[in-house]
């Protein structure tokens, strides 16, 4: 879900499905142009990727439109999953993880270890409140100390 600068099916390995070029890939999933069963790749019977390598800058108002709504709620209906992880591009970078959290029950934010600050997370958690649950804060990246913790 980060259409600014997909990044996980390279990360994972995974070809993206055919037809995934110019106006394909998930955007054409997310407006109901295509089926989910056209986009998503299953490297195993258990897991299922969005492999999406189609940058879009108009990614808030596609995340924000009826039918992105809809085609979520299409495939956890007929995938039968319990759970689905959204990746989505940096909070404070645009409005298109604010425009997708009517989608999700909780956030689970990614912090940089050598690029964000508390000032960051701070911010992320005010634009959050109200919106959807923290459900806590992952460390990526992280410096090793040459102080210790006691």
């Amino acid at each position: 879900m980060n259409f600014r600068h997909p990044g996980v099916a390279a990360a994972m390995g995974l070809a993206t499905p055919t037809g995934s070029g110019e106006n394909g890939g998930l955007a054409s999933f997310l407006s109901g142009a295509t089926r989910m069963e056209e986009q998503l790749v299953r490297p195993l019977p258990s897991l299922a990727v969005g492999a999406n390598d189609v940058p879009d800058q108009n990614a808030a108002e596609l995340l924000h439109g009826a039918n992105c709504a809809a085609a979520i709620d299409e495939m956890m209906q007929s995938s039968g999953a319990h759970t689905a992880l959204f990746d989505l591009p940096p909070v404070l970078e645009h409005d298109d993880t604010v425009a997708f959290l009517p989608q999700v029950d909780a956030v689970l934010l990614i912090s940089d270890g050598t690029a964000t600050t508390a000032a960051h997370l701070a911010a992320c958690e005010k634009m959050l409140a109200g919106h959807t649950q923290l459900l806590g804060v992952v460390l990526n990246r992280a410096q090793r100390s040459e102080m210790p913790l006691d």
